[in-house]
């Protein structure tokens, strides 16, 4: 999900565009050629129009746990077993590693790339199959 890297902006950017606005506005401009995001709503009840540009470097992906997310660019948040598309579009479910050391934060899927091809999307796994039991 393509968030707003300064809380400040993103509070007053709020008053007028949702967060699903912004992630879809985002996801359809960041990669062309202009250097800012472009932001437009009319308000109906005063018939007028606001319009924002925020340069695209203030935007990050960031983790959404009801989408698929895109890797590397967006990290899991915690170790443990996801649900993996790799670079040949097959799912398997793999467990993600995050080692702490003085160089800093080294972070991998298990079993990568030895025995499956590269990833390039994640997602949380779903809540396992009880059957009718509550």
């Amino acid at each position: 999900m393509w968030t707003l890297k300064d809380k400040e902006l993103k509070q007053k950017l709020s008053t007028w565009f949702t967060d699903e606005e912004i992630d879809k506005t985002c996801g359809c401009q960041m990669n062309d050629a202009c250097m800012n995001i472009r932001f437009r709503n009319e308000i109906p009840s005063s018939r007028g129009v606001v319009e924002v540009y925020i340069p695209k470097e203030e935007f990050e992906l960031t983790y959404d746990p009801n989408r698929w997310n895109p890797y590397p660019q967006v990290t899991p948040p915690s170790e443990g077993d996801w649900l993996v598309q790799d670079k040949n579009g097959n799912y398997t479910i793999r467990e993600f590693h995050a080692t702490y050391g003085p160089e800093g934060c080294d972070k991998w899927w298990e079993s990568t790339p030895t025995y499956y091809p590269e990833a390039v999307a994640f997602r949380a796994l779903p809540e396992p199959y009880t059957g009718n039991k509550k």
